[in-house]
């Protein structure tokens, strides 16, 4: 699995996600109202999420970021703050 197009799982009872390290890119609106959607597991080879990936995850409050690269951590978790705000 290398990328996660547009709106694969939008509206879906998803609760978890961890993604596997071969993914690089998750499109727009891939989990978009995915309200049941609580934690997300991100490894350091992804390098693109779309604004949108996960707007709407009303419930989404944990993001696990598996790198040490501060570049990485802060592109990740601009995109979350944009997605998580009402």
């Amino acid at each position: 699995l290398i990328s996660i197009g547009r709106e694969v799982f939008s509206n879906s009872g998803l609760r978890e996600i961890i993604f596997p390290k071969t993914l690089q890119s998750i499109g727009w609106g891939a989990f978009y109202g995915c309200r049941e959607l609580r934690k997300v597991t991100l490894s350091a080879e992804i390098n693109k999420i779309d604004r949108g990936a996960f707007l709407n995850c009303t419930k989404l409050r944990k993001i696990f970021i598996q790198t040490d690269s501060q570049e990485i951590y802060e592109h990740i978790k601009s995109l979350f703050d944009l997605s998580l705000q009402d």
